[in-house]
């Protein structure tokens, strides 16, 4: 009885296994497939919003605690807040948007001057831009769709503290 098992288990192998090399023999070689590069949607496309970019104070990462000898938060519990974006440091220029999008928010405040929002639609889902300490220029609002490249904002005055703040 145990042959005939085995000799159906062996019936079976041969009937279930794909047609090929068997896993004794070695597969043959094969020619190099030639590497296939994907098209780019333009939804994926983004830039840096400035034409040049020389760090300022904080980087992506950096407790905001200090800078330049400056106390920037003081947390009572001790917690340490993590600056989420990159600050860049620049004069007072025109601030064009990372990629096609939509602003979605505006928000002015007395320390920081204005922030912007922008919502780009990408084949992977939607993404968010930041870009603080900057003032919306004439004509545009929440709502107002923007290109890529296109300068929608001006870097504000902050004094020796001048700098774009950049986050995705």
């Amino acid at each position: 009885m145990r042959s005939g098992v085995l000799c159906v288990l062996s019936v079976l192998w041969v009937a279930v296994q794909p047609p090929g090399p068997s896993p004794t023999e070695p597969a043959p070689a094969s020619p190099a497939a030639a590497p296939r590069l994907a098209a780019v949607s333009a939804a994926d496309v983004f830039q840096y919003p400035l034409p040049t970019w020389s760090p300022h104070c904080l980087g992506f990462g950096s407790q905001w605690r200090y800078c330049n000898g400056t106390a920037l938060r003081a947390c009572p519990s001790g917690a340490v807040w993590l600056h989420t974006g990159a600050d860049i440091a620049t004069g007072i220029q025109p601030v064009t948007a990372a990629g096609d999008g939509v602003i979605v928010g505006y928000l002015i405040d007395p320390t920081f001057r204005g922030g912007v929002l922008i919502r780009h639609q990408t084949t992977a889902g939607a993404v968010i831009t930041q870009y603080w300490h900057v003032w919306l220029r004439p004509g545009f609002a929440v709502g107002t769709a923007v290109k890529r490249g296109e300068a929608f904002a001006d870097v504000a005055d902050m004094g020796s503290r001048t700098h774009l703040h950049f986050a995705v």
